[in-house]
């Protein structure tokens, strides 16, 4: 049984997959393990994730899986919202946007150009490509290795530089879906 603080020396990502194992149910650790590999991909040399604590890092990537899955089969999903330790196992200083579309040029300048025009800063982006292949009710069944994909979608997470109103949250969830 592992602790709740990394060994010293380890990577954040081996107690993040540790985390997954002791938290995840079994039927679906092992594609939230492929989820996580493929956004701490996204990360780089190691520098993002400095501060954040691997429960914090569970609860991110966790909150945008069930994001990614519950799309079920619309073209789009965009969210824009205050997440909160209690309801989604991390609480960052600003606001989050996250979208999940399939994988298409321009969309992270697309996105990155709405948020501008607000006058919205992006304090963190992460933008991994994943291949899916889904169950029939929309679900992630299971993730792969983008290269040669026939399938690949985009999943884009934002950290923002402030917390949002709700009205703000709203007016920027539209505009990012219009604009994708």
């Amino acid at each position: 049984m592992s602790t709740a603080r990394p060994i010293a020396g380890s990577r954040p990502e081996d107690r993040l997959l540790e985390l997954i194992d002791e938290e995840v149910s079994p039927d679906r650790a092992q594609t939230v393990r492929a989820f996580a590999r493929a956004y701490l991909k996204r990360l780089g040399g190691g520098d993002s994730t400095e501060g954040i604590a691997p429960e914090a890092l569970l609860g991110e990537i966790l909150s945008l899986y069930e994001f990614a899955c519950a799309r079920d089969g619309d073209a789009i999903a965009v969210r824009a919202f205050n997440p909160t330790r209690e309801k989604d196992g991390y609480e960052p200083i600003g606001s989050v946007l996250e979208t999940n579309t399939d994988d298409l040029p321009f969309l992270v300048d697309s996105v990155s150009g709405d948020l501008s025009s607000r006058g919205i800063q992006i304090a963190r982006m992460l933008h991994p490509i994943i291949a899916t292949e889904r169950e029939g009710s929309g679900r992630i069944r299971s993730v792969r290795d983008p290269r040669g994909a026939v399938h690949r979608e985009s999943v884009m997470h934002f950290d923002l530089d402030r917390r949002l109103g709700d009205e703000e949250l709203s007016e920027l969830e539209d505009a990012v879906r219009a604009t994708l």
